[in-house]
């Protein structure tokens, strides 16, 4: 679905109030993802399959960036980070992306919310804050008709998000878990082009 428009249809930026912005990922973020991503080892592990030592280091965040960067050329996937507003503080508080594939089979013209916060940064409505603006991109930006927000049913923080933003909860996909805290039973939350 992401793929019909081009690349410029799409914000670099979102205010997400409280002195914090979603940006553009890019390589020059490399450093401190792999910071952010360090220091929040132990609390995404559980959850994120990417998340470990390797995902935690500059090299391996730069050749990921360089494919988030195609990505978003290509107008497919667009990814972001938390960051604050003020341009000379160069911390990473976490990512949100948004896929432009039907991973679940929900709709062909959905797009999908995916998201993580530092472990620091955790219980102060980043994701939730997040998600708002890229649902809001999703309908207005690239007409998306779903947007979906998938996530384990063990996940509680990550399930909360959709539920305070309105989503429904669909149904729930039993699979193989893919990190060592999840349940095996992925919830797959809607929210549709009408309901907003």
């Amino acid at each position: 679905m992401v793929e019909r428009h081009d690349a410029e249809s799409m914000p670099e930026m979102f205010d997400l109030d409280d002195g914090l912005m979603l940006r553009r990922a890019t390589t020059e973020h490399a450093t401190a993802m792999a910071r952010a991503v360090g220091e929040s080892l132990e609390h995404l592990a559980p959850f994120m399959p990417w998340a470990d030592d390797t995902a935690a280091t500059p090299a391996v965040q730069h050749a990921r960036l360089v494919g988030v960067e195609r990505l978003w050329t290509a107008a497919k996937e667009y990814q972001f980070v938390v960051c604050p507003a003020d341009e000379t503080d160069d911390r990473v508080l976490g990512g949100v992306g948004l896929l432009g594939r039907d991973r679940w089979g929900v709709n062909p013209l959905s797009t999908e919310i995916g998201y993580w916060v530092h472990v620091d940064w955790c219980g102060r409505g980043i994701a939730t804050r997040s998600s708002r603006a890229l649902t809001s991109a999703s309908f207005d930006v690239l007409d998306a008709t779903v947007v979906v927000i998938a996530c384990d049913e063990a996940n509680l923080a990550s399930n909360e998000v959709p539920r305070k933003l309105g989503f429904t909860h669909d149904r729930t996909i039993d699979r193989r878990p893919e990190a060592p805290g999840e349940s095996g039973h992925l919830q797959i939350w809607l929210r549709t082009q009408e309901e907003r």
